[in-house]
């Protein structure tokens, strides 16, 4: 069901309706890694680079298959148990007997890979060439696969990616500095928000990420693609607008299940960097100005922590978004 956004006028809404009760791990089993896990939940299919495992193997699995996929969460402490040379060794051979030895077991590359915590998410068909194709979930498979697949002038955005957008607020003829922009789709929005009048200047810090992103937004003549480090990055000022989409911990997002990422001395050296990049932005946007920060983080010290520290140590002050202005989601977003 698609439909307008009722605070954007700019967005369709894809609502993807939740199958009947929850699937079952039923048929043979194929593990993926953690991200591929998160992506499914949220309505991907599993693609064959992400498949670790599989009981049985994958070359006894037919073409069209069903399979049960279980996402390998987190590192576990190493089992005390003997490690059998394949999975089948010593299991009886019925598949809800090899489900549960999967789960239990927890094995991430195969009989000889490190343990881990395995989550079911749901069933779906084999294909040897492909992975799996998702028809069994917890979420059914979204139909938007890339801006490829969509009509001319729609590309596939999140709500909160759309949100700090509008919140930042651009016009025409101004410039906008987009300091962590890869992929691009944020750089991208502002742009058609400023009607294509103006320059928004799309700085990402990673090679490949910058590559794909001056791909993508080639297209658009008002984007400047700048490779560096936003912490360092020297534009020589005059900005109207920055927005700062930070690097997080990423703590906001759901569903999360590789939570081994998020460590209390990672957390430290992101807010570090989440404030370094605000000090840029702080300089490269003069008087007067507007500056957006966000992160997908619940975490106090990537948010209000950050927000109080620039407050105290940067010439900023705090603009409050009024309600009839506020890009709010809606209580069901």
């Amino acid at each position: 069901r698609i439909s307008q956004h009722d605070a954007f006028p700019d967005v369709l809404r894809v609502a993807t309706p939740h199958g009947e009760g929850a699937p079952s791990p039923t048929f043979p089993s194929v593990v993926i890694s953690a991200r591929a896990g998160e992506a499914v939940l949220r309505g991907a299919h599993a693609d064959l680079g992400d498949i670790s495992g599989a009981a049985p193997c994958m070359e006894r699995l037919r073409d069209g298959a069903k399979v049960s996929v279980f996402a390998a969460a987190r590192d576990a402490a190493p089992s005390s148990r003997r490690v059998p040379a394949t999975l089948e060794e010593d299991v009886p051979g019925t598949v809800a007997e090899l489900t549960q030895r999967l789960v239990h077991t927890r094995y991430l590359r195969g009989p000889f890979g490190p343990a881990t915590d395995a989550i079911f998410v749901g069933n779906g068909v084999w294909r040897p060439r492909v992975g799996v194709r998702m028809t069994d979930g917890f979420l059914p498979p979204m139909p938007l696969r890339g801006a490829a697949s969509l009509p001319p002038g729609l590309l596939p955005q999140s709500l909160p990616s759309v949100a700090v957008a509008h919140a930042l607020r651009p016009e025409p003829g101004e410039r906008v500095l987009d300091l962590c922009a890869a992929p691009g789709g944020k750089s991208h929005h502002l742009a058609q928000l400023m009607g294509g009048v103006g320059e928004v200047v799309a700085v990402e810090a990673s090679e490949p990420r910058f590559r794909r992103m001056k791909a993508f937004l080639a297209p658009t003549a008002s984007i400047e693609c700048r490779l560096g480090d936003g912490v360092t990055f020297d534009g020589g000022g005059g900005f109207d607008r920055a927005l700062v989409d930070a690097p997080c911990s990423a703590s906001g997002l759901w569903p999360r299940l590789d939570w081994k990422r998020l460590t209390p001395e990672g957390v430290r050296e992101l807010v570090e960097q989440q404030f370094a990049l605000l000090a840029t932005a702080t300089r490269e946007v003069k008087p007067g100005g507007c500056i957006v920060f966000s992160v997908c983080s619940y975490l106090p010290s990537e948010t209000v922590g950050v927000c109080m520290r620039a407050l105290r140590e940067l010439p900023l002050e705090l603009d409050p978004i009024c309600q009839a202005a506020a890009p709010w989601l809606g209580d069901d977003s």
